[in-house]
């Protein structure tokens, strides 16, 4: 009994190390989304909606159908008042990012994705 002490300890500091780590990376994942998303709202004219469509699809890319969520309840607003500014190979890149963003997102999220979708295609 005294010989399993010493490696149940060392699996237990690894687990604590090896969740530090994970903790560590997701919140300086979650920093860099609010960062993004801070300059994304901040930006005026048509750079507002050629960041858009680089972080829907970077989230469409990484498959993280929550991210989209939280992400698009927040530049939603801001980027339909960027779209008369938006310039038309920014359209066409936002198009594309708009329908890999739906295919992840939940569904009422996606249904929102694809009408701003639908108004760009019109």
């Amino acid at each position: 009994m005294r010989g399993l002490i010493i490696p149940i300890l060392l699996v237990f500091l690894v687990a604590a190390a090896v969740a530090t780590v994970v903790t560590l990376l997701r919140q300086r994942s979650r920093q860099e989304r609010e960062d993004r998303l801070a300059k994304l709202i901040d930006a005026h004219g048509p750079i507002r909606c050629l960041l858009a469509a680089r972080m829907l699809a970077d989230l469409a890319k990484r498959g993280d159908g929550k991210a989209v969520a939280i992400a698009w309840e927040r530049i939603e607003l801001p980027l339909l008042q960027a779209l008369p500014d938006c310039p038309p190979d920014g359209k066409v890149g936002l198009i594309a990012a708009l329908d890999a963003a739906a295919l992840i997102a939940p569904r009422e999220v996606a249904k929102q994705l694809i009408t701003m979708r639908n108004s760009l295609v019109a």
